[in-house]
């Protein structure tokens, strides 16, 4: 997918229409959804068109009817679906619902549950507006009356590697926090995900991601002021790909210097969020929710955190028991990746059926 999507950014300031052809898609990534999102959004900006090609599949479509794509698509394009659907696919449009099992390919026991939620709209992709104070509200409403629901934490509760509670009560309020207390934004994609075991010792994963389309966090960040108190680079092992250094930082006093690049920016805002910084809110202003999401994606449920901004990802999970380090981060930059339109944040945490 980053291919593709690198692919789609090379074609970014073209004063052609571009064509983003999913016709031979039958499955979808909730994140790699954001991402293109993202591109589309990146677009509009610049005043270029943009032309989708649907599914053959109409078990595809209609799951993209069911995560909401046509309104994500809708906005952060600012026009409606239909305009940007190329006219050979307008007959898709008021189609009958397929007959086709919701959730495929899967021996779990909980695919019926997972089906009803999905047809529940409890997954997939959730526009909100950011354009004021009760529009915000109305984001962090939504998105914990979806999360607080009594069937979906059932299915949590039977299925994580951790206590289901934690997942509203930290991942969802952390990953909000990010897009309600940066001021540039104007919308946010929230994405969520279930993929349950395929049989056997298999496990499956839970996604829970958020992108806007605010301020980069690595501006953000190189605005603000760090001090070594809270640094704790000794807990953290780095494995780059497409930047240097990639062996550990031991410098507990480490900071990147004015100039620094993209990477050093972003793994100063990771390496020096402490639970404790909050602002007058309660959100997590100077890390915008690093630690806790980290620490409890990782240490609670075992699972990873993906930070995305311009075209440097950073992926936190656990260390091998090998090594010294708490976490590890892969730190990946360069154009091998997209251009990252605003800022993504992915939480991935690993399900079971036992």
């Amino acid at each position: 997918m980053d291919k593709a999507l690198v692919d789609a950014s090379a074609h970014l300031l073209s004063p052609g229409t571009v064509l983003i052809d999913l016709a031979a898609s039958t499955a979808f990534d909730v994140v790699a959804l954001q991402q293109l999102l993202s591109a589309i959004a990146a677009r509009r900006s610049q005043g270029v068109e943009t032309m989708i090609r649907l599914p053959v599949d109409a078990a595809a479509r209609h799951v993209l009817r069911l995560w909401r794509f046509p309104h994500a698509v809708g906005s952060v394009a600012r026009v409606p679906f239909r305009v940007l659907v190329a006219p050979e696919d307008h007959e898709f449009f008021g189609e009958e619902t397929p007959t086709t099992p919701l959730v495929r390919d899967t021996a779990s026991p909980r695919s019926s549950a997972l089906a009803y939620l999905t047809a529940q709209q409890r997954f997939g992709l959730r526009p909100y507006r950011l354009d004021g104070e009760l529009a915000r509200l109305q984001m962090l409403e939504g998105e914990t009356s979806c999360w607080g629901g009594f069937a979906l934490t059932r299915l949590l509760q039977s299925t994580l590697m951790g206590p289901a509670s934690e997942v509203i009560r930290v991942l969802v309020q952390e990953l909000l926090s990010g897009p309600l207390q940066r001021r540039s934004g104007k919308v946010a994609i929230t994405g969520a995900q279930l993929e349950l075991p395929a049989g056997g010792s298999q496990t499956g994963t839970l996604t829970l991601a958020v992108w806007d389309d605010s301020e980069s966090l690595i501006t953000d960040l190189s605005k603000r002021e760090r001090t070594a108190g809270g640094v704790r680079a000794d807990e953290f092992a780095l494995h780059a790909d497409g930047w240097s250094p990639g062996q550990r930082l031991d410098l507990a006093d480490w900071q990147p210097w004015l100039d620094s690049g993209d990477p050093e920016v972003l793994l100063a805002g990771l390496i020096s969020s402490t639970p404790r910084d909050r602002c007058a809110k309660g959100y997590a202003e100077g890390s915008h929710g690093m630690y806790a999401l980290y620490n409890c994606a990782v240490d609670v449920f075992g699972g990873s955190l993906r930070i995305e901004s311009r075209q440097t990802r950073l992926e936190i999970s656990a260390a091998p028991d090998s090594d010294t380090a708490r976490y590890r981060v892969d730190v990946t930059t360069g154009p091998q990746l997209p251009h990252q339109r605003g800022n993504l944040l992915a939480v991935r945490l690993p399900v079971c059926d036992d």
